[in-house]
């Protein structure tokens, strides 16, 4: 019966998709796909399998998450434009972050004011310390974003900066640089 499902599937797919994967419950779902140059298209149909009437053709993978990750990588810009608005924004904030720091740093010790403005100073006392106040509390979030954002864009550059930094091991060089010979005294 498996092959009268995937027969008729077959029928509303065009021909070159081929059958990968397939899950039999109440509805049959059976997932198509093809190689199309760099890219690799799903169609998904979802049959009955007692009277074999196909009950939806999608691609799973246009939904709420895919959009949300399309926007984040690349702003729904086909190529690499969109991916490097991302990454060149990334590190503009990363800089606004880090001069942030600088320019906030209390000079004179540190003491928990930094942290804090009074609701009744005025003019501009009050916006510069509720400025910094706020600032410094949305600063980890702020570098958090910032820094996903350059990842996505450029990972390759970023990691290879993050482990320039901080010498990161390459796992695979020890694992076979390890050697294991047997012992000629029988192990208790």
């Amino acid at each position: 019966q498996a092959g009268e499902i995937i027969s008729a599937a077959s029928e509303k797919i065009p021909e070159d998709f081929k059958p990968n994967f397939i899950k039999f419950d109440d509805i049959a779902t059976i997932r198509f796909s093809k190689k199309e140059g760099e890219k690799n298209l799903i169609q998904e149909v979802k049959i009955d399998p007692a009277s074999l009437e196909i009950l939806q053709i999608k691609d799973p993978r246009k939904n709420l998450l895919s959009f949300i990750k399309k926007f984040h990588t690349n702003l729904l810009i086909e190529g690499e434009t969109g991916r490097n608005i991302i990454g060149v924004y990334g590190l503009i904030m990363l800089f606004m972050v880090f001069s942030g720091v600088v320019i906030w740093w209390p000079r004179k010790g540190f003491s928990m004011m930094a942290f804090t403005f009074k609701w009744k100073d005025q003019g501009r006392k009050f916006h510069r310390g509720m400025h910094g106040a706020v600032g410094f509390w949305v600063l980890i979030p702020l570098f958090i974003s910032s820094f996903s954002g350059v990842y996505l864009a450029y990972p390759k550059a970023t990691t290879s900066f993050i482990t320039s930094i901080f010498e990161g091991r390459d796992l695979k060089q020890t694992a076979n640089a390890i050697k294991v010979e047997p012992t000629k005294t029988p192990l208790n």
